[in-house]
């Protein structure tokens, strides 16, 4: 009897573990066609084929809308996905939509950007706090502790946004040679932050440093800048994408900050594989969090040559 027991335990747990290759997991990024999501999404492909699960991709068409993407974890909850990773494009707003997931029974993981509810298995991305201080500190070095500073940030809803400013004013502050012109939101856009760069050069043209919380973002001032002919301004981003990393190479760019995209989106869909399989994981995975210069910048490029 014993020996029975023990082989059918044997035969459910096989099936358990044979089922994970059938798991199809929910990927909700904040907009379809910015570089950054592409290679997140990526990123979450390369892995669910190594682990033989299926991703099946939610972006918003308007970038950055909250309505679309609680559409869509709704959307993904009725079709009983798997598990839901998710990039919440607004920290307070996605919170209904997260806990329809957790009464259905569906985990969910966030990447990129925190929830500030919900039952959330573990966060996957940088310490975006830390890291914002880390640029600000290295900039504020390049800059010598003085000048005309500008800062285009993202969304101000998402927590992302929030944490990222927060570190850069609060390394600013110390530095009271450095003047805090501008603090604006782009949307992580970069013809946004184009144009608000634009406007900002006409009351301001003398702008020593502007630091964008991604490389969009600063990839869109840059061209403001240039096409005002202003000199020897030091631009930032946010995000170590290939653009962003080219533009440095190029001596476009000044720096930016790795984020690491392909693990953003690979690293969550094995977690949520591992939770799915009843395995424990950290409440936090960190990943990226280095400073992206002409010191490193043709090496981190490598990443991007994937097969």
């Amino acid at each position: 009897m014993r020996r029975m027991l023990a082989l059918l335990l044997g035969c459910a747990l096989a099936v358990g573990f044979a089922g994970a290759g059938e798991y199809k997991i929910a990927l909700m990024v904040k907009d379809s066609t910015t570089p950054f999501w592409r290679y997140v999404v990526t990123g979450a492909q390369d892995v669910a084929k190594e682990l033989g699960c299926q991703v099946i991709e939610y972006a918003p068409l308007q970038t950055q809308n909250l309505e679309e993407q609680v559409r869509q974890v709704e959307d993904a909850v009725q079709k009983r996905i798997d598990a839901i990773c998710i990039a919440p494009i607004d920290s307070q707003g996605i919170i209904p939509a997260i806990e329809k997931a957790n009464a259905a029974g569906i985990p969910v993981i966030t990447t990129n950007s925190k929830s500030a509810g919900g039952d959330i298995k573990t966060f996957i991305g940088v310490d975006n706090y830390e890291a914002a201080k880390t640029l600000a500190k290295y900039m504020m070095d390049k800059l010598g502790g003085k000048g005309n500073l500008v800062i285009i940030e993202g969304n101000p809803a998402g927590q992302t946004s929030q944490d990222r400013v927060r570190g850069f004013t609060e390394v600013i502050k110390e530095h009271p040679g450095v003047n805090l012109l501008v603090s604006q939101p782009g949307m992580f856009q970069r013809a946004e932050a184009m144009n608000i760069m634009e406007n900002i050069i006409q009351g301001n043209p003398d702008i020593n440093a502007v630091m964008a919380l991604n490389d969009e973002m600063a990839l869109g001032a840059l061209q403001a800048i240039n096409d005002a002919g202003l000199k020897g301004v030091m631009v930032t981003g946010f995000d170590g994408a290939k653009e962003g990393l080219e533009a440095i190479l190029a001596g476009n760019l000044y720096a930016s900050m790795n984020q690491a995209p392909f693990d953003q989106g690979g690293v969550a869909v094995r977690a949520a594989v591992d939770v799915l399989n009843g395995k424990r994981i950290e409440a936090w995975i960190k990943v990226g969090g280095q400073v992206c210069d002409e010191s490193n910048a043709a090496e981190l490029l490598k990443s991007f040559d994937r097969k």
